[in-house]
């Protein structure tokens, strides 16, 4: 992570002061919360991967202007600083992908699981039925717990 660069004259006095640029008077700021875009409120979950890319991908004019206000080294900090933010939520938005992708495979695997003791279930539970109608009490008995051991383990 790039360290704050020295910033020497009158230019920035502290983290929370800058100047306009313009006649070098000191302006007050929130520090470098000022140099970020606002953030965006409300709920990400339901934006797509590709949604996510084409907005970070948009040029943010404003952001450049203000990182065009400071002085050089300044500047250059922030901009290595961002460069590091965004190389890194780059990376867990890809971690995000893949995690998402081997849980609906995990899902994808479990319903087949699941369709397949729920056949089971079927069988056991025709199993009962059968021996029931043939007269058989204790098979129909034995048939009937199988059955409820098999749905309970579905739940």
């Amino acid at each position: 992570m790039p360290t704050m660069p020295a910033v020497s004259g009158s230019s920035v006095h502290s983290a929370d002061a800058a100047t306009d640029g313009a006649s070098g008077a000191a302006v007050p700021t929130n520090g470098a919360a000022d140099l970020l875009p606002p953030h965006h409120s409300g709920d990400h979950s339901s934006s797509t991967p590709e949604a996510e890319d084409t907005e970070r991908s948009a040029p943010d004019h404003t952001l450049d202007q203000q990182l065009a206000a400071l002085p050089p080294q300044l500047a250059l900090y922030f901009r290595d600083l961002l460069r590091g933010l965004e190389a890194e939520a780059g990376d867990a938005r890809a971690e995000v992908r893949e995690v998402r992708a081997a849980l609906e495979s995990d899902i994808a695997r479990l319903r087949l699981h699941a369709a397949g003791l729920q056949g089971r279930v079927d069988e056991l539970q025709a199993e009962c039925d059968r021996l029931r109608a043939a007269g058989h009490g204790a098979g129909a008995s034995l048939a009937r717990r199988a059955a409820g051991v098999a749905r309970r383990a579905l739940r």
